[in-house]
């Protein structure tokens, strides 16, 4: 809320009318959304109050740092890596400092001034340089941005039309168009007119034109959202609504389901936590699951307690499920010790509608991207052609793992200290997390280039592995458990020509003849440093036939990939990547051979890890 001068008073008049009763903190212990337990898709939402015309916010050049970083953490993998950042109450300088600081990390901003330059007086002067003071909104998208809109949901002169005397601004939404997750969405920051999100019983000629003023603004910008969504286009709305959760204003948003009156299309992030149904006394009572109220984000004027909850995150509901929310550590001026907003951020996450656990067919491409996210890419099971349904992420922090197979839905990774982790997907997304979601499998892997989870290689109904040390040696790893390996042994060359198992520049393993006239048995299919395709048949006991030439001119790939059934067909299929991050998919017949390939995706860069 930007607020200075006389009407900062009338402001403190009106906060209980503006958003209901003051909130008492709740007794239940709060939920924690980390990083490695929420979904995927996630956001940042924050009031800044960055013209320090609220409150006494800190707007010193030592406060605007602890904004800084407190926003640019919340980008780093092992923090919370969110793909979108909502910022309310910017000053453009502060706008400028934070574009370059993100823009190196694949961030696109947008900022939209709501009041005009020279009508600030002292608010939003750079305190360390020379801009014009401007003040706004900004949202920054991590993506490929393709389009960009401002939309104008209120004007000043609008709103002193219909309450004369107010403090007011022009009320703008900067909205985003981008490719998040492989996906094209529409994500904008919202600031809300500070009128009256609910009427009283009896309410006053200004009490209802105060409330008409928000209406308006949230019926445009609830309209518009729902004709993105209508157009196949995911929504993300993150900011300051000024109203309590179950202020009339927001049933715009909110969707049935989530307490009374919601006729919207959204679910808010936070609606979830339990521990703060309280608020809502016996509105929220079990067995509901979900119920508008969440964690308070507003302070009191000494910055000490919170008081309200103003902020959040609405996502899509026809296009995200699981939505959670939180409030993560505060931005505090390292010199005084306080909160630098009158406003505390709020985290927020969800999965996608279309990313569940592993559909009909097991077929799928694992991609590990420069940064450590962890994407799977499904097949699409129509029996005739190879393709790749919409990413979904499911992990991140996975840079430090330098080898990664796949044996089954479970992944075997071996990380830089040569350490072997098993890790188990999720039952509702097939995603992947450390700590507590992963399981201790071996040591003594540091030496090694090649890692392999052909599954049950010698009959005896246990996964094993398969490693290739940097000197060529292959070695197997028989089973003995869930998560346990007997001491290795040599897998002998099979060249036929003297040449070890180093001579190859890519190794799968697949049961790509599927043993028909033998035991059921993992093959090997390699590339070497020719171009040409080789077929190591399995013998059923750990060991392998000798080398059968299969293809030629293989050399234009630099990673092979055994996806499993990609088609559903019931056949394994193989995959490889050009240097120019070309995917090309080879249906395979089920006994050894294979139908010319199909391109079934580009943009997967030389360097990231395919599996």
């Amino acid at each position: 809320m930007q607020r200075s001068g006389a009407f900062r008073a009338l402001i403190a008049v009106l906060a209980v009318l503006c958003a209901g009763p003051v909130l008492t903190a709740p007794q239940a212990q709060a939920d924690t959304v980390g990083p490695s337990t929420a979904p995927p898709v996630r956001t940042y939402t924050y009031n800044m109050c960055g013209s320090g015309g609220t409150g006494g916010c800190d707007v010193s050049a030592a406060g605007n740092e602890a904004r800084y970083d407190a926003i640019v953490d919340e980008t780093a993998a092992g923090v919370w890596n969110a793909d979108y950042l909502f910022l309310v109450e910017v000053c453009r300088y502060q706008f400028d400092d934070l574009n370059a600081r993100l823009g190196s990390r694949g961030y696109t901003g947008r900022y939209v001034e709501t009041v005009p330059a020279g009508s600030l007086g002292s608010l939003c002067e750079d305190p360390v340089g020379t801009t014009t003071p401007s003040y706004g909104m900004a949202t920054f998208v991590r993506g490929v941005v393709v389009d960009g809109v401002d939309l104008a949901l209120d004007t000043r002169a609008a709103i002193l039309a219909t309450v004369p005397g107010s403090n007011a601004e022009d009320i703008k939404a900067p909205c985003v168009k981008a490719w998040v997750q492989s996906r094209l969405t529409w994500a904008c920051s919202v600031h809300l007119w500070w009128g009256l999100p609910t009427l009283p019983a009896d309410p006053t000629a200004q009490q209802r034109a105060m409330h008409a003023v928000m209406a308006r603004e949230a019926d445009k910008l609830a309209a518009q959202a729902k004709a993105w969504e209508d157009a196949g286009l995911p929504v993300v709305l993150g900011g300051d609504f000024n109203s309590s959760p179950w202020g009339d204003v927001l049933d715009r948003f909110y969707e049935a389901g989530a307490g009374e009156g919601g006729h919207g299309t959204f679910a808010e992030a936070d609606e979830t936590d339990a521990d703060r149904f309280g608020m809502r006394g016996t509105l929220c009572a079990a067995p509901a699951v979900r119920c508008r109220s969440g964690q308070q984000t507003k302070l009191d004027a000494a910055h000490t307690a919170r008081t309200q909850k103003l902020d959040y995150t609405f996502f899509s509901s026809r296009y995200f499920r699981g939505e959670v929310g939180d409030v993560p550590p505060e931005p505090t001026t390292p010199t005084a010790g306080r909160w630098v907003s009158d406003h505390l951020p709020i985290r927020g996450a969800a999965s996608w509608e279309d990313c569940v656990a592993y559909g009909a067919t097991p077929g799928a491409v694992f991609r590990r991207d420069a940064v450590g996210g962890l994407y799977r890419y499904e097949g699409r099971a129509d029996g005739t052609t190879a393709a790749l349904a919409k990413p979904c992420k499911v992990g991140t922090g996975w840079k430090g793992m330098r080898l990664v197979a796949r044996q089954g839905t479970t992944l075997a990774a071996v990380d830089a200290a040569g350490d072997l982790w098993h890790y188990e997907a999720a039952a509702s997304d097939g995603s992947y997390s450390g700590g507590s979601g992963r399981t201790a499998a071996g040591t003594g892997f540091g030496n090694d280039d090649l890692l392999l989870a052909p599954g049950d290689v010698d009959g005896d109904t246990v996964p094993d592995l398969i490693t290739r040390d940097t000197a060529g040696g292959l070695w197997f790893h028989k089973g003995t458990g869930a998560h346990a390996y007997a001491a290795r042994t040599r897998i002998a060359d099979t060249g036929g020509d003297g040449s070890t198992w180093g001579g190859y520049r890519s190794v799968v393993a697949v049961d790509f003849d599927q043993d028909l006239a033998g035991p059921k048995a993992a093959d090997l299919v390699a590339i070497d440093g020719t171009g040409r395709l080789w077929l190591h048949r399995g013998n059923g006991d750990g060991t392998f036939a000798a080398r059968q030439a299969i293809g030629t001119n293989w050399n234009v790939y630099d990673v092979l990939v055994a996806p499993g059934d990609l088609d559903g067909d019931g056949k394994p299929d193989l995959v490889g990547r050009e240097a120019g991050g070309g995917l090309y998919s080879y249906r395979g017949n089920g006994t050894g051979g294979y139908a010319p390939r199909v391109k079934i995706g580009s943009s997967f860069p030389a360097g990231e890890l395919l599996f």
